[in-house]
């Protein structure tokens, strides 16, 4: 499941290159639009019949499925259509998001991208929400990847390497 903060902060500046940028300083885009392109080039490197789903979260959390579904065109395009409508707002519900992410059952490894520390929900002090996971992830064994965009995020790392997953930084 692919977790993406969607919150008011997503909105700030991001440094981003690409092929089109080859020098530092180039053009600058917001980090929104950075996790929306990772999330999208990581859409279409599925393989058919890979089991996904997309969790977006600000305030509130907006899950795009009720539950993993299979890869295949017509659902490439729906996801990706899901991704690019939505915009910046609100707080940081990180815990809310990763809590309907393990809510499936079938989820056995998270992504989560964002730019920052948990602003608003149920559990705001990232110590908590750490030690929440580890205490679930004794039984389902989620391996969380964090992808951190625009600021680097000990509780993001934290958690990439407690669950045996990476920690990536776009800053």
């Amino acid at each position: 499941a692919f977790v993406v903060d969607i919150s008011g902060s997503m909105s700030a500046a991001a440094s981003w290159r690409d092929e089109k940028t080859e020098t530092e300083g180039g053009p600058r885009t917001t980090r929104l639009a950075v996790a929306k392109k990772e999330l999208s080039r990581a859409l279409k490197g599925l393989s058919p019949g890979v089991l996904f789903n997309l969790v977006f979260f600000s305030s509130g959390v907006s899950s795009w499925q009720d539950e993993l579904i299979p890869m295949d065109e017509k659902v490439l395009v729906e996801a990706l259509e899901f991704t690019n409508r939505h915009g910046v707002g609100g707080g940081t519900n990180v815990f809310g998001a990763l809590m309907a992410a393990f809510d499936d059952p079938e989820v056995d490894t998270l992504y989560l991208l964002s730019d920052g520390e948990p602003s608003v929900g149920e559990i705001i002090d990232t110590a908590k929400i750490h030690d929440h996971l580890l205490r679930l992830n004794e039984t389902r064994k989620i391996r969380i990847h964090c992808i951190s965009i625009g600021k680097s995020s000990a509780f993001m790392k934290g958690l990439a390497e407690a669950t045996g997953g990476s920690y990536v930084e776009f800053l």
